[in-house]
């Protein structure tokens, strides 16, 4: 399962991690778990540091604990 599914979290687009790379935006990077965890928290990481944009995608930063 992915953790938006898991805790009910709108699905948010993941690249371009750059506003100013035009209007396209897709929802291209996951967070998959399965076993004995619980997701505690989840989001998509909106990262701008002194106007640069570390990469391409945002990341999918999740917390989980194990059951």
């Amino acid at each position: 399962r992915d953790y938006a599914e898991t805790t009910g979290a709108p699905l948010v687009h993941t690249h371009p991690s750059d506003p100013s790379m035009g209007a396209w935006r897709s929802i291209l990077d996951w967070q998959f778990h399965r076993g004995p965890i619980q997701v505690v928290a989840g989001e998509v990481v909106d990262f701008i540091h002194e106007g640069i944009v570390p990469s391409d995608h945002k990341p999918v930063a999740v917390t989980y604990v194990l059951d």
